[in-house]
């Protein structure tokens, strides 16, 4: 974000932003639950910032539906038609919370004031102008901003990609100057996906690295990029359930020290790598632009002995290009694989040896296995994704800790 000038007097006090995501609004019920939750939150004397999602698979319902139509659809187009998702749920919520008593008014993101480049599909904030949404809260009325969404400087409706709403979320508290909370369908940050292991515990606090990295990994709760935009602005982050009673996570600077030096198992099912043959222009930066801004990583140029490459990977689930397009530009796919990330506050010989002890005993090929700074990587056939990752957190005792309690 820049432009400091611009944040500045901008500091509501008793303020906050919260973040409702699309299982929180998924159906009517679900929205009338939140407007009594914010309706709450009001009655106790706050200004509420409400940022939403669509509803439900709503945008990957539209993403869809585009693609039926066009396989490879005008990216300001696609903005066009994705953003409307949002803003079904920001108007929904204000006639819910009309009919509590509470006043509010919905905005999109260009009404409160995002500003993003110019890039569609996968746009960046430059700045907050949150003037509309101040002049709202300063009237008692509830805020309700579209997430995912902002106006580039040329005053075109843009998208900021997977994650986006997080974003929005963040960038609103840091021209606020208060606290962030998203809710979810959770509890918080957990030690794995409960819909993979059953006995999760969860994570009470987490650095803003720990965050970032987990999230980079393939965890669903918090968006890697909305993590370095709060490290960046300090903002003070809050993972928790819509409704629930247990206060969730809590992301700060400071790491919390801890005997076990794994807190946390995730990973990606559906690992995709690409990779291209450059021809005698050599590196192409463009391609490298459009592949990162699509949601790719690792991206690499390689020289071997039959000429330069480019390769990367992606998250077959969170990539804003589809095969078609791709294989148009001249990538080809290599055939698809799981990785496993074990994710450790610290290094320890004791925990590699694990890793590996666990990994000897698959009757699954394992394909590689790599030790970084923050994670343990391992890449498995996809068949053996969801039976590693449970017994990788068995075998951490990451479970022990009841759910539900503090």
């Amino acid at each position: 974000m820049t432009d400091e000038a611009m944040l500045k007097g901008f500091e509501v006090p008793g303020a906050v932003v919260q973040k409702y995501g699309g299982s929180s609004v998924r159906n009517d019920e679900k929205l009338r639950e939140v407007a009594r939750l914010v309706a709450s939150r009001v009655a106790s004397g706050q200004n509420v910032c409400v940022v939403v999602s669509a509803m439900g698979d709503t945008t990957d319902e539209l993403l869809a539906q585009a693609r039926r139509i066009h396989p490879a659809p005008p990216r300001r187009e696609l903005d066009m038609l994705l953003s409307s998702g949002e803003r079904i749920s920001m108007a929904l919520l204000a006639m819910a919370l009309d009919q509590l008593g509470v006043s509010s008014m919905s905005l999109t993101g260009s009404q409160a004031g995002i500003i993003t480049t110019h890039q569609h599909s996968n746009a960046q904030v430059l700045e907050v102008r949150p003037y509309r949404v101040l002049d709202g809260l300063r009237e008692g009325k509830v805020v309700i901003v579209a997430g995912f969404q902002g106006v580039s400087y040329r005053k075109e409706v843009t998208t900021l990609g997977r994650g986006g709403s997080d974003t929005t979320a963040v960038a609103l508290a840091a021209a606020l100057g208060c606290d962030c909370e998203i809710y979810s369908d959770v509890d918080g940050v957990l030690s794995a996906d409960p819909r993979v292991v059953d006995d999760t515990s969860i994570i009470s606090h987490l650095s803003y690295d720990e965050m970032a990295a987990l999230a980079e990994k393939g965890a669903k709760v918090l968006h890697h990029r909305c993590v370095s935009f709060a490290k960046e602005r300090k903002v003070a982050l809050f993972a928790r359930r819509s409704g629930g009673a247990h206060p969730g996570t809590q992301v700060r600077l400071d790491r919390v020290h801890q005997e076990n030096p794994v807190f946390a198992v995730t990973g990606i099912e559906h690992l995709e790598q690409w990779f291209k043959k450059l021809g005698s222009a050599g590196m192409d930066n463009a391609c490298f632009e459009q592949v990162s801004a699509a949601g790719a990583f690792n991206a690499k140029y390689q020289t071997q002995a039959d000429g330069a490459f480019l390769s990367f990977e992606v998250n077959a689930g969170n990539f804003t290009l589809s095969s078609d397009e791709l294989k148009d530009e001249g990538w080809q796919r290599k055939p698809p694989l799981a990785r496993v990330s074990v994710m450790i506050r610290r290094e320890s010989p004791k925990t590699v040896s694990k890793v590996f002890e666990v990994c000897s005993e698959l009757s699954h090929q394992v394909y590689s296995v790599r030790e970084g700074k923050q994670s343990i990587d391992i890449d498995v056939e996809i068949q053996a994704f969801e039976p590693l990752i449970r017994q990788l957190h068995l075998v951490f005792e990451l479970g022990h800790e009841p759910k539900g309690q503090p």
